[in-house]
């Protein structure tokens, strides 16, 4: 890990008015839009028509968590407190709400 902050702290920017990280995670960062965007219609779509989703051709590595993520996931406790008796739709929506915000 210390060499992580190391590193990150070594990142030089060409923006004096802006920290020199930001910049550089800049072009990586979804904007808002896009992000209510994936939330909201192409990764509940893909989730919808699981067939179609898995014959594509070209899978994106985040699909492919996204997907391992939706398979292995556990309801945390904070919403379900009975693990044996588990609304399957309110778990999959709380879940897309928690990933929504997290991204």
């Amino acid at each position: 890990m210390s060499q992580l902050v190391h590193s990150l702290r070594r990142v030089q920017g060409t923006d004096p008015g802006e920290p020199p990280l930001c910049e550089a995670l800049r072009p990586l960062l979804l904007s808002l839009h896009s992000i209510e965007k994936k939330y909201q219609e192409h990764l509940p779509g893909l989730l919808h028509d699981s067939v179609a989703a898995m014959e594509r051709e070209t899978v994106e590595p985040e699909e492919n968590a996204m997907w391992y993520a939706w398979h292995h996931g556990k309801p945390p406790p904070r919403h379900f407190h009975d693990p044996d008796h588990v609304d399957e739709e309110k778990w999959k929506k709380r879940w897309m709400i928690d990933m929504e915000r997290r991204e």
